[in-house]
């Protein structure tokens, strides 16, 4: 491979972790303006949380998003100071795969608390019945998850055999 070609891609990808690490940065400013916004004026009338107070509802939203906006900080640090195969940008793909998850976690607590107090008061449907709605939303992080953490796998193992390689040179 033609080292200026190699440095290129190298260069590409310090740019890419400077992107990923600005733009975590700058969301969680905006999740914590805009949680602080959302405690600040509770007396938006046009949203409704069910059982559970605003306060609760704002921040479990705003855990949702502050999980994945440090994992892509922390990437893209990674990917800045590190070497593109190298086990600690691994490790930062895994935390990615796992603030997806979290994610998913978060979105869905509220609806979940509603669903199970509407169950317990006869609302709705009995408690030990299944009701998709809750969590119908989640087959896309868990699937984006997975997609995260086999890209960690992998980089894990390129990792191990260029740590290999060098070691025999």
């Amino acid at each position: 491979m033609n080292t200026n070609t190699e440095l290129t891609v190298r260069e590409k990808i310090k740019r890419l972790g400077r992107i990923l690490s600005s733009v975590g940065i700058a969301g969680i400013a905006i999740e914590i303006l805009t949680l602080a916004y959302d405690l600040i004026m509770p007396w938006q009338p046009d949203k409704q949380f069910g059982h559970i107070p605003p306060t609760m509802a704002y921040l479990s939203l705003f855990l949702s998003y502050l999980f994945p906006l440090m994992a892509m900080h922390g990437l893209g640090r990674r990917l800045m100071r590190e070497e593109a195969l190298s086990l600690p940008v691994a490790n930062a793909f895994r935390r990615v795969g796992h603030s997806t998850l979290l994610y998913a976690l978060f979105q869905g607590i509220p609806e979940f608390v509603n669903g199970f107090i509407d169950g317990f008061l006869g609302k709705t449907m009995p408690p030990f019945h299944l009701c998709v709605g809750y969590f119908s939303e989640l087959y896309l992080p868990i699937i984006a998850s997975l997609c995260l953490y086999s890209v960690a796998h992998l980089m894990k193992l390129a990792a191990e055999a260029a740590d290999d390689v060098r070691s025999i040179v």
